[in-house]
């Protein structure tokens, strides 16, 4: 190309950049880019994001610290998608405290984050043990200018179920209701199981059982497993059954697996032969039988 006289532009280059950034070659990359610099042909924002995200998986973070420093005295501006890629590639690394600061840089560059920027900083903050961070980034997610959807609060809901903090995932509930954000199955889901982790099973058997709760076969299976392992009692499972069936919610392989292996534990096992039993008659696996068996 440069021996026929054709200068080559930028969206030329970026492609080997980033062809040099998928093998590992970083560090080429970089030559390119000074060469890029030499020949007046300077490297963009897209050119830069491929090797921020380079030197991210290479754990080069310094380095990339030193690019967005040098940013300033060269022809380019970190974007939104930059420190994107840069909080992400943090964020893997379990560095969730410094990929927040990453936040107040950008938003000091000027620069309002995406939902994917808030994404990104919720999985890290909520499987960092800094869930406190997490739920203050959501209630900071208006003044950020982004949106926080459901996923956003299913991540941190769920983390603090984890943690056995039934009333955080309550009083989220409630926030994300009140922000017009509507809450989906797994939302609900996660705020049964985090009931039943607590042994709050009359709330939690009240919400199902709410017209306004999106209730389905893993609710019920979520509230059979934890009634049958804590209270032990089988008329409170039929119950349970009685009243999926009653909103046309069938139980499936894992329903029965529950109460055939409870029933089995507790020495019923001509009462787990009927249910096992019944399951064939409704067309389910007979990979059952394994779990009947092995408790015999």
């Amino acid at each position: 190309m440069l021996e026929v006289g054709c200068r080559p532009m930028v969206q030329t280059y970026t492609p080997i950049v980033q062809g040099y950034c998928r093998e590992g070659r970083v560090d080429e990359a970089k030559e390119l880019m000074s060469t890029m610099e030499s020949a007046g042909c300077p490297p963009n924002v897209v050119t830069y994001n491929v090797l921020i995200r380079a030197l991210c998986d290479a754990a080069r973070f310094d380095e990339v610290r030193q690019v967005l420093m040098d940013s300033r005295t060269k022809d380019w501006k970190p974007s939104t998608v930059t420190y994107n890629t840069f909080m992400n590639g943090l964020c893997k690394k379990g560095m969730a405290k410094e990929a927040l600061e990453q936040l107040d840089v950008m938003l000091g560059e000027g620069l309002d984050p995406t939902d994917f920027t808030l994404s990104i900083l919720l999985n890290c903050l909520s499987h960092d043990k800094r869930i406190h961070d997490a739920v203050c980034l959501l209630e900071r997610n208006t003044s950020l200018k982004c949106y926080a959807g459901v996923v956003a609060y299913n991540t941190v809901m769920s983390r603090l179920g984890e943690m056995g903090h039934w009333m955080g995932v309550l009083k989220l509930l409630t926030d994300m209701i009140k922000r017009g954000v509507m809450p989906n199955t797994r939302t609900f889901n996660i705020v049964i199981r985090s009931l039943c982790f607590r042994r709050k099973f009359s709330i939690a058997k009240s919400l199902a059982s709410n017209q306004g709760f999106a209730a389905n076969v893993v609710t019920y299976n979520t509230l059979i497993y934890f009634v049958f392992y804590y209270s032990r009692k089988l008329s409170e499972v039929k119950d349970l059954i009685f009243d999926m069936t009653a909103v046309r919610i069938a139980p499936d392989e894992v329903t029965y697996t529950i109460i055939v292996d409870g029933l089995c534990r507790d020495g019923f096992f001509d009462t787990a032969t009927s249910y096992f039993l019944e399951s064939l008659e409704i067309g389910l696996s007979r990979d059952l039988f394994a779990v009947l068996t092995n408790r015999l």
